[in-house]
C-alpha cells in the first residue's frame, strides 16, 4: 500500500465521526411549542439596587437535543448591552446559572433575553424584565 493511499484510508476512516458529531434524532421533530422555559431568578419585575449581583438562574426542557443557548442583558433605555454569554450544548436539558453585577447609575429596565437553539436553523426567544434602581 502506498503512502498516499494509506492517508486517504485514514481519512475515510475518520470522516464519519465529523458527519455525525451533531446529529439530532431524525424521529423527534424540533417543534419550538414543545420548548419550556423557567426563569427561577430573577423575577419578572424584580427590583435590583446598584451593587447587587443577580443570579439569572434559568431551567430549559425540550423533546430532544437542543444545540445551545444565548443570554443578553440589555439596558431598555438606551439598548446599551450588559451582558452577552453563548453555550454551545447538546442535551434536551439544559441550566443557566449566570451572575451580572448592577452598576447602573440611574433606573431603568433591564432585559433579560434567552434565545435557545433548538437546532441549527432555529431559535426561540424568552424574555423577562427587572427592574434596576441606585441606591
Amino acid at each position: 500500500m502506498t503512502f498516499s493511499n494509506t492517508i486517504k484510508l485514514s481519512l475515510l476512516s475518520i470522516l464519519p465521526l465529523f458527519a455525525t458529531s451533531c446529529h439530532k434524532d431524525d424521529e423527534v421533530v424540533a417543534d419550538p411549542a414543545n420548548l419550556v422555559v423557567t426563569f427561577n431568578s430573577p423575577k419578572e419585575g424584580q427590583i435590583v439596587k446598584k451593587g447587587e449581583t443577580v443570579t439569572i438562574d434559568a431551567d430549559i426542557n425540550f423533546n430532544t437535543e437542543m444545540h445551545g443557548y444565548k443570554l443578553t442583558l440589555v439596558n431598555t433605555a438606551n439598548n446599551q448591552e450588559l451582558m452577552n454569554v453563548e453555550e454551545h450544548a447538546h442535551a434536551d436539558v439544559l441550566s443557566v446559572n449566570k451572575t451580572w453585577t448592577d452598576t447602573l447609575s440611574s433606573a431603568t429596565d433591564v432585559k433579560i433575553t434567552l434565545s435557545v437553539a433548538i437546532d441549527h436553523g432555529t431559535s426561540v426567544d424568552k424574555t423577562l424584565t427587572f427592574k434596576s434602581v441606585p441606591q
